[in-house]
């Protein structure tokens, strides 16, 4: 495509993405991507290097990408940059109120957000680099949520990422958001 002059709804298309790209990196509150990938990233294309001439160049904004295994991000771009957390402590917080034994998926949700413990992978992948971050676990939570973010599978499952207690460390996994979740599983949020 080189010498060719980009007009008409392709250049807008482009235009459009580059402009939220630099509204992103405006806001005060973080963005979805690392910014130092990013950069690299568009030198590599300025240059006229695309992913697949050269697979060490990525603007993944996950450090695990589903988008590998044919996944796509339904939900969770919007998070925060959890580095702007670095100075928090965080506290557990239980999944079920009194009297409950189970909750759905999307009750599940609802309540990350009522409870300010509404976290997604960024955040999740942040803190299994910075264990010193991660609070004493209870006894009785194996896994963390962090339904921020949500994937959609090419059979259309929807998943969570989450945090599971395994030996004597945390691993990344995801998790059917549909199915019910119980008491082993936990939030985290971020301590007043």
């Amino acid at each position: 495509m080189a010498g060719t002059t980009v007009t008409g709804d392709l250049y807008r298309q482009i235009d459009k993405k580059l402009e939220e790209i630099k509204r992103q990196l405006r806001q005060k509150v973080g963005y979805p991507f690392d910014p130092m990938k990013l950069q690299k990233g568009l030198q590599a294309l300025i240059e006229g290097r695309f992913q697949d001439e050269s697979p060490s160049i990525s603007i993944s904004i996950f450090s695990r990408d589903m988008t590998k295994e044919g996944w796509e991000l339904a939900e969770g771009s919007d998070e925060p940059d959890p580095t702007l957390l670095s100075a928090a402590e965080f506290e557990f917080v239980p999944i079920l109120e009194k009297g409950e034994n189970f909750i759905s998926g999307e009750a599940m949700r609802k309540r990350a957000s009522q409870k300010n413990a509404n976290f997604g992978q960024h955040t999740a992948e942040w803190l299994l680099a910075h264990p010193e971050k991660m609070p004493a676990r209870p006894e009785d939570v194996y896994w963390i949520l962090f339904p921020r973010t949500v994937w959609s599978r090419r059979r259309g499952d929807l998943d969570v990422p989450y945090l599971r207690w395994v030996g004597a460390r945390w691993v990344l996994e995801f998790h059917r958001l549909g199915d019910e979740w119980y008491s082993y599983v936990g939030f985290l949020r971020q301590c007043k």
